[in-house]
């Protein structure tokens, strides 16, 4: 009699003094694993069977994309990314001392122009005046000093008034074209401010002028 192994579908002979002696539970002589021989008894053993192996032709293969293609197309996902990062950065990277320089002097080539670099820390006023006059007219002056070692757009500034005690009574922003008639100004360089006013509150104790 012949019994098949499940694990390993080897086939195997066995005496009926073996099944009786093991309960039907006998080691498989391929694999090692124990089994049960009762499910699959019979008196033939099976034939032989035929494999038939396929050869594969692996002499053509599929060509590959070409590299400067995928160059190319790399190339040009980088490019796309750029351009929107400068679309949607732009002001803020303008405002990057080191790249704001690269870009004037790409630009100074290409004829392009990029806008003054404009940062409120870079900037000091210093010298500042407050000259009353009659019917409630004063006059605004002071020194604003770009610090920077690039150009900078002027910035705008905001004068506050104060009381003999400190106490604001008075706060007006100022835009560039109203105390001067440039418009940049370049590096470590200083322009004069004269802002003429007129108030109508009265008992101005002091002011400040800040950077906006």
């Amino acid at each position: 009699m012949f019994s098949r192994c499940p694990h390993c579908d080897a086939q195997q002979a066995v005496t009926t003094q073996q099944l009786s002696n093991s309960r039907g539970l006998l080691p498989c002589l391929v694999c090692g694993q124990i089994f049960d021989a009762l499910p699959s008894l019979t008196e033939q053993a099976d034939e032989a069977v035929q494999t038939q192996t396929t050869d594969f032709d692996f002499s053509s293969p599929v060509k590959p994309l070409s590299v400067w293609r995928w160059r190319l197309t790399n190339g040009l996902l980088v490019l796309a990314l750029l351009i929107q990062v400068g679309y949607f950065e732009a002001e803020r990277l303008l405002q990057q001392p080191r790249l704001h320089g690269v870009l004037t002097q790409i630009c100074q080539t290409l004829g392009c122009q990029v806008s003054a670099y404009n940062h409120t820390e870079d900037w000091s006023v210093s010298h500042s005046d407050l000259q009353a006059h009659l019917d409630n007219r004063y006059l605004v002056t002071a020194a604003l000093t770009n610090q920077s070692d690039l150009p900078h757009s002027l910035p705008a500034l905001k004068l506050t008034l104060t009381d003999y005690q400190g106490q604001p009574i008075a706060k007006r922003i100022f835009a560039p074209q109203a105390f001067s008639q440039i418009t940049t100004l370049p590096a470590n360089q200083t322009t004069q401010i004269r802002l003429p006013l007129v108030v109508s509150v009265a008992d101005i104790g002091g002011f400040t002028l800040t950077v906006m």
